[in-house]
């Protein structure tokens, strides 16, 4: 889904990614959020992505890198700075716009700013998850690079844009 302010821009942009374990759950969590961050001048994308189990780790980080392409090829018709996208996710949603930050992307994939809620960051913390052993389609005995490449914290260096983690009290997991 896309919001687009009124106006004539150019608009800086957001791609809003949902929480849910990987699993479950879809871009309508989002909506509230993304149709408040339009009133306030951001283009958002809103997206759904590819999950757990049927589509394993890196499915939904590529449909999260996809969808950046997306809004830069069509940054004249949405209003849109293509110079000036951020991410936005809750949970699972803020590990991949965190992970698409983060992870070595092209150009055009390049995100400027990330603000992630409940962030799972480090999957070495969790070694024995249930949910990450789904997502990633085994433990960490099995795929330790998988789970290890899938840890955004493991990407980052002096090039990285501005990130923005909170947490809630309410979040007893990450």
């Amino acid at each position: 889904d896309v919001y687009v302010p009124e106006g004539a821009g150019p608009y800086p942009g957001i791609i809003m990614v949902h929480g849910g374990g990987w699993d479950a759950r879809t871009r309508k969590d989002m909506a509230g959020i993304s149709k408040k961050l339009a009133r306030r001048g951001y283009v958002v994308f809103n997206i759904d992505y590819r999950l757990a189990p049927r589509a394993r780790y890196p499915a939904a980080l590529e449909d999260t890198r996809a969808a950046i392409r997306w809004m830069r090829a069509h940054a004249a018709e949405l209003k849109l700075d293509a110079a000036r996208i951020g991410g936005w996710g809750y949970s699972a949603g803020a590990h991949l716009v965190l992970l698409a930050a983060l992870k070595d992307a092209a150009p055009e994939e390049r995100l400027q700013a990330v603000v992630g809620g409940g962030t799972p960051s480090d999957f070495s913390r969790y070694p024995k998850s249930p949910i990450i052993s789904k997502f990633i389609g085994g433990t960490s005995a099995e795929k330790p690079e998988a789970w290890k490449d899938a840890s955004p914290i493991t990407h980052l260096d002096a090039k990285d844009p501005p990130v923005f983690l909170y947490h809630g009290s309410w979040d007893k997991l990450v």
